[in-house]
């Protein structure tokens, strides 16, 4: 059969084409990577809380090389000892582990030669030096593990001042005003001022002849930058300073104002009385001047010696409670009474029943909690379980957990060393600022307290949370 002149040439072209390409194909040397960058680093130990370390690569001033680190540190006590590690790069060839022992020498592994089964000492510093594919170019790295070294969950507490005063007075009131903390101390004729930045060092006292005699300090409450003291019924305080004090007489209207409580959207809310009716109410005011009477108080609810506090919930709605305290007729009560507008009061003891009649409490919030300082109960004894806290805004109560939250400092001996506790206490004073709890004074049976204690939960010290 005669092949077509035409199909021949169609078929010498193809042939020449696909011997062309093998040639090329065979003399083209293939290209290797040169690129060792850094890409991850997993733990996958099983050791707990190993794993959930999260690696990122920074660069740390002083240290030539990246560093590969955990920016949130491994839990308390995480043991970095023998890890299971795996690394990755753009392009290996081959990986070493320069590793760091207890006394400085050096051990090195060959990453890209272990087995499965081989772990890494993290505890004193680890350097990575990894070869791209081409055997040549190299990038190094220093590996940091960030394990916390102190217990995220305990507070640590210190008494920074033994005795502020020690002159007769054992009514008192600290509060945080004017960026600085006002400390109030009445011995029944006088009255007296302490102030201080930061709890551990007081200025000299100043004598507030303007307050009444026998005030009783605890109710006086800090409002839209004054100062406000309602006293016994007919006269309200207040001041813009905090030591001359002006007053409003409530002669004409057809209540007075009994007991201040907290302060809640942007309004003073208070216990106030009526004479016509021998009833409490509840009012408030927007300048802490002018009130306006509201609904009748609930049964049971109190009308002195409670603790109030307002403070914003999770979802950032303004609350406040009530708790404790004594009513009209001097019973002490149990009671956790909520509002979020200050007139619809909701009772949480009608739930939880675990909460012993009480009074003189005082309540903060911390660390999306609420803490609950120094109390006493229906004999006018100061209970075992005096330091409680809340993390349902108020609803349940418990004991703190005392290997964390006992108030005690360490005092250290050249021979030994001990815990000095806070002795247990009401009425006190509580402030936080800065991240911390400043704890002022207080009573018991036995007398009162001058002393100033102060803690923070480890936790909030950190950098990251």
């Amino acid at each position: 059969m005669s092949l077509n002149p035409f199909r021949f040439f169609i078929l010498l072209a193809a042939m020449f084409t696909i011997v062309s390409c093998n040639w090329l194909d065979n003399n083209e040397e293939t290209e290797v990577s040169t690129n060792p960058s850094f890409v991850s680093l997993r733990f996958t130990s099983s050791a707990s809380g190993v794993s959930s370390a999260a690696f990122t690569l920074v660069k740390e001033e002083g240290i030539e090389d990246s560093v590969i680190v955990n920016l949130d540190s491994l839990p308390y006590k995480t043991d970095i000892s023998k890890v299971l590690s795996t690394y990755s790069f753009k392009s290996v060839g081959t990986t070493y582990a320069y590793v760091t022992d207890s006394v400085g020498g050096i051990d090195t592994i060959n990453i890209s030669a272990t087995t499965a089964a081989d772990t890494i000492d993290y505890r004193w510093g680890v350097r990575i030096l990894n070869y791209a594919a081409d055997g040549k170019t190299f990038a190094k790295y220093v590996v940091k593990v960030n394990v916390h070294t102190v217990e995220p969950e305990l507070y640590q507490w210190n008494r920074i001042n033994s005795s502020i005063y020690s002159h007769a007075g054992s009514e008192q009131k600290a509060l945080l005003f004017r960026d600085s903390i006002f400390f109030y101390v009445g011995s029944g004729l006088n009255n007296t001022l302490y102030k201080s930045v930061d709890g551990a060092s007081w200025k000299a006292p100043v004598n507030i002849s303007s307050l009444p005699d026998f005030a009783h300090l605890r109710n006086i409450l800090s409002f839209k930058n004054k100062l406000f003291y309602a006293h016994q019924d007919s006269i309200l305080y207040w001041s813009d300073n905090g030591i001359q004090w002006n007053k409003r007489s409530f002669g004409s209207e057809n209540f007075y104002i009994h007991n201040l409580l907290f302060e809640m959207n942007n309004k003073l809310w208070a216990v106030a009385y009526l004479p016509g009716t021998k009833k409490y109410h509840f009012a408030n005011s927007d300048d802490g001047l002018n009130w306006a009477k509201e609904d009748e108080v609930p049964t049971g609810f109190p009308v002195k010696g409670f603790a109030a506090h307002s403070f914003f919930s999770r979802t950032k709605v303004a609350k406040a409670i009530v708790v404790g305290g004594y009513t009209e007729d001097e019973s002490i009560m149990r009671n956790i009474w909520s509002t979020e507008n200050g007139s619809y009061w909701i009772d949480f003891s009608t739930e939880k029943t675990n909460l012993e009649h009480l009074a003189g409490a005082t309540i903060v919030s911390y660390d999306d909690k609420l803490l609950m300082i120094g109390r006493m109960n229906d004999d006018g004894l100061v209970p075992e379980s005096w330091f409680l806290e809340s993390k349902d805004e108020g609803l349940s109560w418990k004991n703190t957990d005392t290997t964390y939250t006992q108030i005690r400092e360490l005092v250290y001996s050249p021979s030994d060393t001990s815990y000095r506790y806070m002795e247990p206490r009401y009425f006190t004073s509580a402030i936080v600022r800065d991240k911390r709890i400043i704890v002022i004074g207080g009573r018991n049976q036995a007398g009162y307290f001058t002393d100033v204690w102060t803690g923070r939960l480890n936790r909030l010290n950190f950098l990251r949370q």
